[in-house]
């Protein structure tokens, strides 16, 4: 049962330091423990007041939610509200210098963490000092009746403080209301449908894009207003497996009624770039921003919504922005971090005077920023994981290498703590997707393996993404195949420079990445001496069949599992010896299978066939099923289970010496 919302802000006396200027602990031991590299960040999601003065922020403390509110002139000092006792606070947005909002839901402890609920989640609006509280809808009781998920903000309406556009819920169609946040009450503004997911406005706020999406979720449909304005029309239809692969997809609002910024790739360009898009015209106007050699993955936005910045990725993050001063100010701040940093701004005042920045890197596990723009000042606000100091975490080598058959790539080597140059036992970490990719960051995982001595490397074979479609479709048929043999030539690269030894590694994945280590550790038995498959796919011709049976008469899922992985009639040798559960028999290591009990993207049958294959044929594997969970990630006391299993398996099968 929810805590009423008015208990959720119940002003309390702490004896506590500023949010500004925290006070950041000492390093801990050089091996941290796994729930510190793991858990979910005790203070997070600060953000800025529209004029720059206040910043506020979501804190944990023994299992209570608080938000916190910084006068950064140092006038009111900082205040901490409690989010009540079974209440977790989801994030926070400011309408106003005086007025905020947060989404939250309820919690649920298990030995000392705490978890998602599957209750209802909600938004509230307060007013800074934590009064004058009102839940969004609230005034509509037959919304909050049937709609578990309330906590959509479609538009800020910046010229009109007192209300936001959010989506809701209506015999089973989406529909889009205009949400008074000082009384909760909502009117309806535009009529969706039983399939609409998402709704987009212009800079007025106007409703001009509707999105709904496929019975079995295979393409997107794209509506605007008809021309008679007395509906809604469809103009477009989409290819749909994650948002992040779709060929378009709305980014802002653009400066004129029928404008968006999108993040698409036109005319079979090769690469994402982010454009300038008329809806009412479906027509592309300019591009704005776009890179030679890899995708445009995200965009940085004003306090208002405003494009200002799109942002690409070679190793680490990378920003770009028609706006000088802008440009000047990353190019500042990168210096401060000897060009060794991912730097994101998350938050700026409307004027762009103080600005939060986050800061991770390999070793730099998230930390937050205040930057003073004309003061050129950068203060430490928090830590996103205070027990893990820069000491405690392993340097991240880039690796250009060469493919057998000539094709350049990049691997990411993460060496053990004082043994850069030296042997160590080898973990080889192919990435899931496949269509995903690595970068020069913080990664948890790879952190917890190298904290334990072993050595961790990440290729980016052919077929990831971010490098684009081409390089992408080089990976079209090549489970097994090529795709493989990248992984086997970073590995081979480490081997002739002293510092892995074949008999020495273990080969891990997730997803696509759990397939890999399962058919890297049947191909090359020299190399590997155990694998780990987490979520991974064991049969090739499984896999497409349940794609297929997903799509039904839709059939684009399946289309693209079919150019991905092959034909199961034209193929069928190749994905007969491409499946790692029909050789079972040919398996020298031990395996180790993990696998979310409801997981909907790679089903578990994968891991339990694959242990019945192996069991009957008399090899060495063991299974464990994580109840109630899906598709990594999991929540933080599953994912603890995970590497601490995994962590175990390592132990008996490639101990550290």
């Amino acid at each position: 049962m929810f805590c009423i919302w008015y208990r959720l802000f119940t002003p309390i006396l702490m004896a506590i330091a500023l949010l500004v200027g925290a006070i950041v602990g000492p390093a801990q031991a050089i091996m941290p423990e796994a729930a510190e590299i793991f858990a979910t960040p005790a203070k997070r999601d600060p953000s800025l007041s529209p004029s720059g003065r206040y910043a506020s922020m979501i804190w944990r403390q023994d299992n209570q939610f608080f938000i916190g509110i910084a006068d950064l002139n140092g006038v009111e000092g900082t205040k901490f509200f409690s989010a009540g006792k079974d209440t977790m606070v989801l994030s926070l947005n400011w309408l106003t210098d005086d007025r905020l909002v947060a989404e939250y839901t309820g919690i649920e402890k298990i030995e000392g963490l705490i978890t998602y609920t599957d209750g209802s989640r909600r938004i509230s609006a307060f007013d800074r000092d934590g009064g004058n509280t009102t839940t969004l809808f609230s005034g509509n009781r037959g919304l909050t009746r049937w709609n578990r998920n309330l906590s959509t903000i479609t538009h800020y309406l910046y010229d009109d403080p007192d209300h936001v556009l959010m989506p809701a819920r209506k015999s089973n169609r989406l529909h889009l209301y205009k949400v008074d946040v000082n009384t909760g009450k909502a009117e309806l503004v535009e009529k969706g449908s039983e399939n609409t997911i998402y709704w987009f406005a212009n800079y007025r706020g106007e409703p001009i894009l509707r999105v709904d999406i496929s019975d079995y979720g295979s393409y997107l449909s794209f509506f605007r207003k008809a021309s008679n304005a007395s509906g809604w029309e469809k103009f477009k239809r989409l290819e749909y497996q994650d948002l992040a692969t779709i060929e378009h997809w709305p980014l802002a609002f653009g400066q004129t009624p029928t404008t968006q910024y999108v993040r698409a790739r036109v005319n079979g360009e090769d690469r994402f770039g982010i454009y300038l898009y008329d809806v009412e015209k479906d027509e592309y106007i300019r591009k704005v921003f776009d890179h030679p050699e890899f995708d445009v993955e995200e965009a940085v936005l004003s306090s208002q919504g405003k494009l200002i910045a799109g942002v690409y990725y070679d190793d680490r993050m990378q920003i770009m922005s028609d706006l000088a001063e802008m440009q000047d100010d990353i190019r500042w701040l990168n210096l401060q971090f000897s060009n060794d940093a991912n730097i994101m701004p998350v938050s700026l005042s409307s004027r762009h005077s103080r600005g939060l920045v986050y800061v991770s890197s390999p070793t730099i596990a998230g930390d937050y920023y205040l930057f003073d723009r004309q003061r050129r000042q950068l203060s430490l606000l928090f830590r996103s994981h205070p027990a893990l100091e820069t000491g405690a975490l392993s340097a991240t080598e880039i690796m250009p290498y060469t493919a057998r058959d000539g094709l350049s790539l990049k691997a990411y080597v993460t060496h053990p703590l004082g043994n850069r140059h030296k042997s160590a036992p080898l973990i080889v970490l192919p990435h899931g997707g496949p269509e995903t990719r690595d970068y020069y960051d913080y990664d948890p995982f790879v952190q917890f393996l190298a904290s334990r001595g072993y050595r961790v490397v990440q290729p980016n074979f052919r077929g990831s993404g971010g490098f684009g479609r081409a390089f992408a479709e080089r990976g079209y048929g090549e489970w097994g195949g090529k795709m493989q043999d990248d992984v086997t030539d970073a590995v081979q690269q480490l081997v002739a420079r002293g510092i892995a030894q074949p008999g020495n590694m273990c080969i891990v994945g997730i997803s696509y990445g759990g397939y890999a280590a399962l058919f890297g550790g049947l191909q090359s038995p020299e190399l590997y001496r155990c694998a780990v498959s987490i979520a991974g796919v064991s049969d090739l011709f499984v896999m497409l069949e349940e794609e297929k049976r997903f799509g039904q008469s839709e059939g684009e899922v399946h289309q693209y599992w079919m150019k991905s992985i092959g034909d199961p009639v034209r193929d069928r040798d190749r994905l007969l010896a491409k499946s790692p559960r029909l050789r079972a028999e040919e398996y020298q290591i031990p395996v180790l299978l993990m696998h979310g009990e409801n997981d909907g993207v790679v089903y578990r049958s994968h891991s339990i066939y694959m242990e019945r294959a192996l069991k009957k044929a008399g090899k060495s594997v063991e299974y464990i099923e994580i109840e109630d969970e899906g598709h990594p990630g999991w929540r933080d006391d599953k994912e603890l289970v995970r590497y601490q299993a995994v962590e175990r398996f390592l132990n008996k099968h490639l101990p550290v010496h």
